[in-house]
C-alpha cells in the first residue's frame, strides 16, 4: 500500500512504472462500486486505496513541475500507517484489544515525529519509519493469514482478510528489503536503482492487483426482510 501502496517516482522518465502505478485505480474504481454494501470494518481498506491513488497522482504531479515530492511521501506515511492500523484493528485484533491498539498509534506517531521532525526534515528521505511500520504490519500479517489458515473452512482464495494480508505481506516484505539496504548505506549503480524501481513497480502493480480481487470478496451488510 506503497509507502505503501503507491510508487514514489524518482524519475517521469520511468513510463512505465508510471503506467504500472496506476494499476491502483482497478481496486479504487471497484472499492467506489462495493462501498455502500461492505461491512465497515473493511471501510479503512478503501480509504487507504483512495489515499494511495491521491498520493501517486500528487508525486507525479510535483515531479513533473521539478518539485520534490519527500514532504508528501513523508505525510502520506504517517496517515497510511494509521488507516492500515485502524484496519487490523478492526479485521485482526476484533476490537478485544483496544490498549495494544492505541500503543500502536501512538508509538508509530512518536517513531514519526522522532524520524521526521527531531532527528530529520521533513524535506528529507526519512526511511526509519518505514522500516519500523513495515516491519509491524509483515508480523501482523502473517498472525491473520494464520489465524485465516486455520479457521477457514471455505475457499481461502476467496477469504477477504487472507488476501488482504497477503497483499501487504508480499509487498511489505520487498518495500522493507529495501528500504533497509537503503539505510544502510549499500550504494548500487544508476543502472541498478533504475532496475529495483521496475522490480518495485510490478509488486506494486502485483499488489494492486490482489487488493481489486480481495474487495470482491470483502463481506457485505446482510439484508433483511420482515416476516409475514
Amino acid at each position: 500500500m506503497p509507502g505503501a501502496i503507491g510508487i514514489k517516482y524518482v524519475s517521469m522518465h520511468f513510463s512505465l512504472p508510471v503506467v504500472l502505478g496506476q494499476t491502483i485505480l482497478i481496486p479504487g474504481i471497484i472499492g467506489l462500486v462495493y462501498f455502500k454494501r461492505i461491512l465497515k470494518e473493511y471501510k479503512p481498506f478503501l480509504y487507504l486505496v483512495w489515499l494511495g491513488i491521491l498520493n501517486d497522482n500528487l508525486s507525479l504531479f510535483l515531479i513533473k513541475y521539478n518539485k520534490s515530492n519527500l514532504i508528501d511521501i513523508n505525510f502520506f506515511t504517517l496517515v497510511e500507517f494509521i488507516i492500515i492500523t485502524w484496519l487490523f484493528y478492526n479485521i485482526s485484533l476484533n476490537q478485544r484489544s483496544l490498549k495494544l491498539f492505541i500503543s500502536l498509534l501512538v508509538l508509530g506517531t512518536a517513531g514519526w515525529v522522532l524520524d521526521n521532525v527531531i532527528f530529520h526534515g521533513l524535506n528529507h528521505n526519512n526511511v526509519l519509519f518505514q522500516i519500523m511500520y513495515a516491519i509491524t504490519f509483515i508480523y501482523l500479517s502473517l498472525n491473520l493469514i494464520n489465524r485465516a489458515l486455520f479457521t477457514e473452512r471455505a475457499s481461502i482464495g476467496k477469504n477477504a482478510n487472507f488476501l488482504v494480508a497477503i497483499g501487504f505481506l508480499f509487498y511489505f516484505s520487498f518495500r522493507a528489503s529495501l528500504l533497509i539496504f537503503y539505510y544502510a548505506g549499500v550504494t548500487f549503480s544508476t543502472s541498478f536503482q533504475q532496475h529495483l524501481y521496475y522490480i518495485l513497480a510490478f509488486a506494486n502493480a502485483l499488489t494492486n492487483l490482489i487488493y481489486a480481487y480481495a474487495i470482491l470478496w470483502i463481506p457485505t451488510r446482510q439484508k433483511f426482510t420482515l416476516a409475514y
